[in-house]
């Protein structure tokens, strides 16, 4: 979804982007390794946006609700996820060709569910 987001930011200003703040060494790794870091930078020293990660600190400490979804909403959501990891990275389809059809055919399996 991020790599989706950072698409969107791209293609509406050259100049916008998206940068995670804190992503810790294995979130960096899965990014790069996917090959998402093309859009989306990383801050990994900490040296950046200071005001923005208090922010983010302050709102960790409060839970908010999070709307359930339905089985059919996660799959939906979980598909449209890998379908994103693909198009932003071709050689992410090998990794998730499999998990894609089978996430495909649960929706097909399921259409009074959606």
């Amino acid at each position: 979804m991020l790599y989706r987001l950072a698409a969107r930011v791209s293609a509406a200003d050259a100049c916008g982007g998206v940068e995670i703040i804190n992503p810790g060494e294995r979130n960096a790794n899965s990014i790069r390794k996917l090959g998402l870091d093309k859009l989306i930078k990383l801050d990994l020293e900490g040296s950046r946006w200071s005001r923005e990660r208090e922010l983010v600190a302050q709102n960790l400490e409060k839970t908010l609700p999070c709307p359930s979804l339905s089985k059919a909403e996660h799959t939906e959501f979980v598909l449209d996820a890998h379908e994103a990891l693909i198009a932003a990275n071709e050689e992410n389809r090998s990794r998730f060709c499999d998990v894609v059809e089978f996430l495909r055919l649960e929706l097909e399996a399921r259409p009074a569910d959606r």
